[in-house]
């Protein structure tokens, strides 16, 4: 009986652990820069160059959605995703744009937060023209997060 007790309470404590890596949350811009002040103060700090939100808005529009995959917990995310959403923001919608909450990997063993599209590591922004993946950021983008952009949206050219 001991053993049954044991084993019902083992499993009761790792079947919230297991759903938590199999689902994700689609978040609200309001409710990210909800995280804490240092989220929001990056937000509130960053003015990208207008000529560069002028120009992105060129490559922009409704053939055009972002995912974007971050975590909370995630300091790559605290430092990218508020430039991200306040360079969207300035582009008055001229993409869709879904942000998608994960929890961290139970552990080391897992390779993907998310199976499809394959998401390794947090933040990824993938950008998507007429359903087609067309670029990411991962990460860290290699310049920042608006000329990561731009470097996507103009190389179909």
């Amino acid at each position: 009986m001991r053993k049954i007790l044991i084993s019902a309470a083992a499993l009761a404590l790792a079947f919230p652990l297991l759903s938590l890596c199999e689902t994700d949350e689609v978040l609200t811009e309001e409710k990210i820069l909800g995280y804490g002040a240092e989220w929001r103060q990056k937000y509130d700090d960053y003015q990208p160059p207008a000529d560069m939100v002028d120009a992105l808005k060129s490559r922009l529009g409704p053939d055009v959605s972002i995912e974007v995959y971050l975590g909370e917990w995630c300091a790559d995310s605290r430092n990218s995703v508020p430039f991200f959403i306040k360079t969207l923001k300035l582009t008055a919608g001229q993409a869709a744009v879904r942000y998608i909450g994960l929890p961290r990997k139970a552990n080391k063993e897992i390779k993907f937060f998310v199976e499809k599209p394959p998401i390794d590591r947090v933040p990824t922004f993938v950008v998507y023209r007429s359903g087609q993946e067309i670029g990411r950021i991962v990460e860290n983008p290699r310049v920042g997060i608006i000329e990561d952009l731009m470097e996507i949206l103009f190389k179909e050219e």
